[in-house]
C-alpha cells in the first residue's frame, strides 16, 4: 500500500510550511516540499492513496510511556481485550505507541497481565509493559505507599520475581519503577544487572530517598528515567529533605552529564506551568518526556463535575484555578485538590505546553512540542532509529491534526486507524 499526504505543514527535523510525505509498506520513503512533489509523483506509478491535508499539521505519532488505562479499560484488568481496547482508544488521540503501566499487585495478578501482553502481536499500538508500584517506597513512618498504590503488594525487587514476569510476557517489559533506597539490599545490584541485560529501563519513582541516594542511583550507569517529576519524590516544596531530596538529585545527575530522562505529566494539575518550565530548564528539553499517567476514567466526553470510582476511591473531574482539568480525590466526603492519576491525552498535553508558555512560539515551539511527545520518548526507549520522527526510513507513525492539535487522522505503521 502506498500513501501520499500532501499540502500539509509537516513537523520533521525542521518544519515544512507546505510539504508532502510518502509512505510505502509502513515506512516513510520520501519527504519534501510541494515544489518537489510533482516530480516524485510522476515516478511513482502504482496505485496510491492521496490525502490532501491542506491547512493541517502533520506530525510524528506520540509515544505514551505512562498509561494505566483509558475509556474504561485498565492495564490491571489483565486481558488482551483491555490492553487492545486501551491502545485503540489512545491511538484516536494521536498516541501511536503505548506502554501499558501496572500498579502494585500480587505476583499472580501481575503475571496475568504479562501473559495477556504476550498474546498481542508486535507492531501494533501496544508495545511493552511499564512496571510501576511493586518496587516503590513504603513510607516507614506511615506504613503506606506513596501515591495511590496498595501497600501490601509493595516488596523489595528480586531477580527471580522479575524473570517470572519476563518469561510470562515473552520479553514484553520495557520499564521498571524503583525506589533507590532498595540499593541497601544485598540483591539490588543483581536485580539492576538483570534489568539492563534484558534492555529494561530502570526508573526512579515514588521514593522518599535522599539527594545522595538519588544521585547514586541515577549515575549508576546506562539510561535511567524518573517517573512524573516532581510528584511522589522527596524534596518537593516543604517535603522531606527539602533541597537535598530526590528532585535535586535529578538536576545534579543531569549537570554531571548523565543520560537521565525526566517524565512530566503535562496536565497543569500534577505540576503547574512554572514547575513544567523549571524542569525543562534544569533537565534540558532534550531529556524531558511528556506523559499522561492516564487512568481508565479517561474519555473525550468527560465534563467538569463528573464523579466516578477508581480503585475504590471516589474521584471527581474538575477544573482548577489555573484553568486545567484533572481527576481529584475525596477524603472523608470532601473534595481535596490532590490529583489521582489523570484524564489527560497526549494531544491535550501539546495544547497545554502552548498554554503554559513552556515552549517557544511558532515553528520552533512545534519542534519542541513533538520533541517532548515523540522524539525524546523514542530516544529513552532505544527506538530513535525508527520511531519518534517523520524521517525517510522511519516507521510511518503519523498524525494529521486540525487546528489546536485536534486529531483528524492517525497512521500506525502506515495503516489508517
Amino acid at each position: 500500500m502506498k500513501t501520499i499526504i500532501k499540502n500539509a505543514k509537516i513537523v520533521s527535523e525542521k518544519v515544512y510550511k507546505n510539504g508532502f510525505v510518502a509512505i510505502e509498506n509502513g515506512i516513510i520513503v520520501s519527504l519534501g516540499t510541494m515544489e518537489d512533489y510533482e516530480s516524485f509523483r510522476d515516478n511513482w506509478n502504482h496505485t496510491i492513496d492521496i490525502v490532501d491535508a491542506t491547512g493541517k499539521l502533520v506530525a510524528p505519532g506520540s509515544i505514551g510511556i505512562h498509561d494505566h488505562g483509558a475509556n474504561g479499560f485498565d492495564t490491571m484488568d489483565g486481558t488482551v481485550e483491555a490492553l487492545c481496547g486501551m491502545g485503540n482508544y489512545l491511538a484516536s488521540s494521536g498516541t501511536t505507541l503505548v506502554y501499558p503501566t501496572t500498579v502494585s499487585a500480587s505476583i499472580e495478578e501481575t503475571e496475568k497481565i504479562c501473559n495477556a501482553i504476550s498474546q498481542i502481536s508486535l507492531g501494533n499500538v501496544i508495545d511493552k509493559l511499564g512496571f510501576e508500584g511493586t518496587w516503590i517506597a513504603k513510607l516507614k513512618e506511615k506504613g503506606k505507599a506513596m501515591g495511590g498504590h496498595i501497600s501490601e503488594h509493595i516488596r523489595p525487587p528480586k531477580k527471580d520475581e522479575f524473570i517470572r514476569y519476563w518469561d510470562a510476557s515473552h520479553g514484553r517489559i520495557k520499564m521498571a519503577t524503583l525506589d533507590p533506597d532498595y540499593m541497601e539490599d544485598d540483591n539490588f545490584s543483581e536485580f539492576m544487572e538483570t534489568l539492563r541485560y534484558h534492555g529494561v529501563r530502570p526508573m526512579m519513582g515514588h521514593t522518599d530517598c535522599s539527594h545522595s541516594t538519588a544521585v547514586k542511583f541515577l549515575t549508576s550507569g546506562g539510561i535511567i528515567g524518573v517517573r512524573h517529576v516532581p510528584n511522589c519524590l522527596s524534596g518537593r516544596d516543604g517535603d522531606r529533605f527539602g533541597k537535598y531530596g530526590a528532585i535535586q538529585g535529578i538536576y545534579t545527575a543531569r549537570e554531571q552529564g548523565y543520560p537521565v530522562f525526566a517524565e512530566v505529566v503535562i496536565d497543569g494539575v500534577h505540576c503547574n506551568s512554572d514547575t513544567v518550565k523549571k524542569v525543562i530548564e534544569k533537565v534540558g528539553i532534550d531529556h524531558v518526556i511528556a506523559a499522561t499517567d492516564g487512568m481508565k476514567a479517561r474519555r473525550k466526553e468527560l465534563e467538569p463535575g463528573y464523579e466516578m470510582e477508581i480503585d475504590n476511591n471516589r474521584v471527581r473531574y474538575e477544573k482548577n484555578d489555573d484553568g486545567f482539568y484533572g481527576l481529584y480525590k475525596f477524603k472523608e466526603g470532601e473534595l481535596v485538590w490532590t490529583p489521582y492519576g489523570s484524564a489527560l491525552h497526549l494531544n491535550e498535553a501539546a495544547k497545554n505546553l502552548r498554554k503554559m508558555d513552556a515552549v517557544q512560539e511558532g515553528d520552533r515551539g512545534l519542534l519542541e512540542i513533538f520533541q517532548l511527545l515523540s522524539t525524546n520518548p523514542a530516544r529513552f526507549l532505544g527506538l530513535e532509529d525508527r520511531k519518534g520522527r517523520i524521517k525517510v526510513g522511519f516507521d510511518a507513525d503519523i498524525v494529521i491534526y486540525n487546528d489546536d492539535f485536534d486529531v483528524d487522522n492517525v497512521y500506525v505503521n502506515g495503516v489508517l486507524v
